[in-house]
């Protein structure tokens, strides 16, 4: 085989290779979008303040525009809540799959967060507390679970297990809510709220931990940007 038919094939492999890249990775991101609304649940104190977000940033978001993020060097994170309604249709999910939903999403955001924070139990300077929920539509609000005190990741369902069918349809319906306050005044600094829906079905937990690793990605993202920025 002559060199230049080699260099062909070998340019034709790489090729194939890259949009073979480009396909997962577009496949990947179009697995879940942002749905068209969010519901509010009353884990916010307060919901006057938020306003529509744009590209790529959640439904509803707030931000002080007051404070300097670069004081903050630490976080105290709150144990993740599911908060919903009475008549939801996590009631009647096994508790497993219950708690397996918050301990995913504690570990995806302790892992996320704690690359450029450090991560601690109790308030003082420059540590800022992290209140997150996992919500489901509108109505009577109820405390349905918290993380375990086992540990972050203590109660993990396996990624390829299948979904049960209150599982399947919570999903479509959960979103999730933030807020960020300092430690110490209790101001809040920003406060968020967003929902996923997966395209077609959601069908293992494979399906939910994508979005929550999307929604811990998000946060560490933003937080990297408002460190960066002066006060406005």
């Amino acid at each position: 085989m002559s060199g230049s038919r080699k260099s062909r094939e070998c340019a034709r492999s790489v090729l194939a290779a890259l949009l073979g890249c480009i396909a997962i990775s577009c496949a990947s991101e179009g697995e879940h979008e942002q749905a068209s609304k969010v519901f509010k649940t009353g884990f916010l104190k307060n919901y006057s303040e938020l306003q529509a977000g744009g590209q790529g940033q959640a439904l509803l978001r707030y931000r002080d525009p007051s404070v300097d993020f670069s004081q903050y060097d630490k976080i105290k994170l709150e144990p993740v809540m599911v908060f919903t309604t009475q008549k939801s249709s996590l009631a009647d999910l096994p508790i497993e799959e219950v708690q397996s939903l918050v301990d995913y999403l504690d570990g995806a955001l302790r892992d996320r967060l704690g690359r450029d924070y450090q991560l601690v139990d109790k308030p003082g300077p420059g540590v800022m507390r992290i209140r997150v929920a996992i919500t489901e539509a509108d109505g009577a609000p109820a405390v349905m679970g918290t993380v375990s005190g086992n540990g972050p990741g203590a109660h993990l369902i396996n990624g390829t297990r299948k979904l049960t069918g209150g599982t399947a349809k919570f999903v479509d319906r959960a979103g999730v809510e933030v807020e960020l306050l300092d430690s110490l005044t209790e101001q809040r600094l920003a406060a968020a709220i967003d929902r996923r829906v997966v395209q077609t079905s959601a069908e293992n937990w494979d399906d939910i931990h994508r979005i929550y690793d999307f929604w811990a990605d998000k946060l560490a993202e933003r937080l990297r940007e408002l460190r960066g920025a002066k006060r406005s």
